[in-house]
């Protein structure tokens, strides 16, 4: 087959395609875009919902186990003052004061 009878038979073919009309091809093209654009701001809104979860998910403190309370004594303690670790509630070293007990 020589080039020139492929070309002849190519555009026989497309005279057979039926073409849509420029109306119909201006509202193809709008339908395509509006659902186009109704899509991505679905999944938008999709990411948006699972980009808080997952936030919301990993802010949460680990969960501690449970301790005894502590309840505050009076009584003498046997302790070297290097071996007194005292904290406040937020964390920040107590000022104590250690006096050997004899």
């Amino acid at each position: 087959m020589n080039p020139l009878d492929y070309f002849r038979s190519a555009q026989a073919e497309l005279k057979k395609v039926s073409w849509p009309s420029r109306k119909d091809t201006v509202r193809y093209s709008a339908l395509v875009i509006a659902i186009s654009l109704i899509v991505a701001v679905s999944f938008a809104a999709l990411d948006q919902g699972f980009q808080i979860a997952v936030q919301g998910l990993l802010s949460r403190a680990p969960l501690a186990a449970p301790t005894a309370p502590i309840t505050p004594t009076t009584e003498p303690i046997s302790a070297t003052p290097s071996q007194v670790d005292a904290t406040t509630p937020s964390g920040a070293p107590a000022n104590v004061t250690v006096t050997p007990v004899q």
